[in-house]
């Protein structure tokens, strides 16, 4: 059940950028193809516009998602994730936290926005790995240094164990060390996500069907590993065709965002949600406080708050 809703995390914060990947992608196709055609419809040098047409087709091929090598940025993202997790004696349940982190950092610093006006997209993909990897060097190793500080400051008496801290620091324990308390809250809150996720979009075939797609995955497999275009969007696909509705990647697409939209709406609604009256009545006054501040503060983690 733990990771079911790290999963769900790793959704809504990769609807912010939460993917190291993601920043590579989209340096290549909104900057460096666009300065490389801007440069090229200046030039007039036949072996000089050669030369830019064939970097172009280079960087084309990289950002191409039907090609193994768009996924080389990710890639070296996560591997340097996981060196710098090693590196600070850090939880792997924290490797996930590391990027997310460092991908928001950089979507929310204004500072961050020049970023890639530095590097001369003439290098090609060759150079922009090498820079790549001394990038995403900075960032990991800075979150995975922040996260170290954090779990010393938080558990002092633990700094020297290697595998101190959560995927969820004083929140909700590790798969380790979850309760019972735990799993009954995380099963009850999962029950009332997907009945909220039936309620807003029952009506839209596309959405309800593009959660049930996810929902199956997660709870079948490693939900960490759902890929939306290979793993989804086929399947979502098929069976709009065989309803004989829309069943476009756009559609789906839309379709997808809505269902992140709601489980957003979901947990920002947990925030603030009381106590159900039937349950009120069964509980102590302890009681009560530990199940609305559990699913208060795990709503809360989820969102990145």
């Amino acid at each position: 059940m733990f990771e079911f809703f790290a999963a769900i995390r790793r959704l809504l914060m990769a609807a912010k950028g939460g993917s190291l990947g993601a920043i590579a992608l989209s340096a290549i196709a909104d900057n460096f193809i666009p300065r490389l055609k801007a440069r090229l419809a200046k030039e007039n040098d036949p072996d000089s516009r050669k030369k830019i047409e064939e970097v172009i087709a280079s960087w084309e091929h990289y950002i191409d998602h039907s090609s193994p090598d768009s996924k080389m940025w990710e890639n070296i993202a996560a591997k340097t994730v996981r060196d710098m997790v090693v590196k600070f004696r850090l939880n792997p349940n924290l490797a996930d936290d590391v990027e997310q982190q460092a991908a928001y950092d950089y979507y929310s610093e204004p500072r961050m926005h020049g970023l890639f006006d530095k590097f001369d997209p003439m290098g090609g993909p060759s150079a922009f790995m090498r820079w790549w990897k001394t990038l995403m060097f900075t960032f990991a190793g800075g979150k995975a240094r922040d996260l170290k500080r954090e779990e010393q400051r938080q558990h002092p008496s633990y700094q020297e164990q290697s595998e101190g801290g959560t995927s969820m620091i004083d929140l909700v324990p590790s798969p380790k060390t979850i309760s019972e308390f735990d799993e009954d809250r995380m099963a009850e809150i999962k029950q009332d996500l997907d009945a909220f996720i039936a309620k807003r979009l029952g009506r839209n075939p596309a959405s309800i069907l593009s959660y049930k797609v996810w929902l199956d995955l997660a709870e079948s497999g490693n939900p960490s590993q759902i890929r939306f275009s290979r793993d989804i969007v086929p399947t979502v696909s098929g069976l709009l065709k065989k309803k004989n509705l829309p069943a476009s990647s756009s559609t789906i697409n839309n379709a997808w965002d809505d269902v992140k939209r709601t489980i957003t709406e979901f947990f920002k609604k947990e925030l603030d949600t009381p106590i159900p009256r039937d349950l009120m009545k069964s509980l102590r006054v302890a009681e009560r406080v530990a199940y609305s501040e559990y699913r208060r503060r795990l709503a809360a983690w989820i969102l990145g708050q």
